[in-house]
């Protein structure tokens, strides 16, 4: 094929795509990839139709059934409810490590009991397990990480005052079930996602 000269009067080439055996490891990677993310869905929906088959027909199985199909009673609105009250009580762990100095941390349940309050030395750190809704105040937030459920969570630079953030759980925020969340909250991988500072 003919190369075109170019309005700069350099003659643009054709570009050589030559594959090499790096494709076929590539190939390879996503076909893992692929296989292992379909099995997770697989996965998920049976837990998800063991879960609605136990709760409203209980009944222990694994097929997929539709609740718009069903005849349910009016007491099965208390089905959700009671789903979102056991998450609200499961706890997630949280972390505090001082990083380049010290810095003091609080931590506040919904109940205004002080759940933690103490200094912490540059390079330390201590971790504890949340539940509910939470107040954490931090003295010196610039030398602090914090980690929700193993987490990060995202602090403003520079900010030398205390500063506050509250962490609610995604059943109360959102009335479902879930882990650590909040509106406008960082979403997070695992059972919870640890919700945005709002100072």
């Amino acid at each position: 094929m003919k190369s075109s000269p170019s309005t700069h009067g350099v003659r643009d080439t054709l570009r050589d795509f030559t594959a090499d055996r790096r494709l076929l490891l590539l190939c390879a990677m996503a076909l893992v990839t692929g296989c292992f993310g379909a099995w997770a869905a697989w996965v998920l929906l049976k837990l998800i139709a063991l879960v609605t088959n136990f709760a409203y027909y209980h009944v222990i199985s694994a097929t997929t059934t539709y609740l718009s199909r069903a005849k349910l009673k009016p007491s099965s609105i208390l089905i959700p409810v009671i789903g979102g009250l056991v998450a609200a009580t499961v706890g997630y762990p949280a972390t505090f490590a001082a990083t380049p100095g010290d810095c003091r941390a609080q931590v506040t349940n919904g109940a205004g009991s002080t759940v933690y309050a103490q200094s912490l030395a540059a390079g330390a750190s201590h971790s504890l397990t949340l539940t509910g809704r939470v107040t954490v105040s931090l003295g010196a937030p610039s030398v602090v990480q914090v980690a929700v459920d193993h987490a990060p969570v995202v602090l403003p630079t520079g900010y030398r005052g205390p500063f506050t953030m509250t962490f609610v759980p995604a059943s109360t925020a959102a009335g479902g079930a879930g882990g650590a969340g909040g509106a406008g909250g960082a979403g997070g991988a695992g059972g919870t996602s640890p919700a945005a500072p709002a100072s």
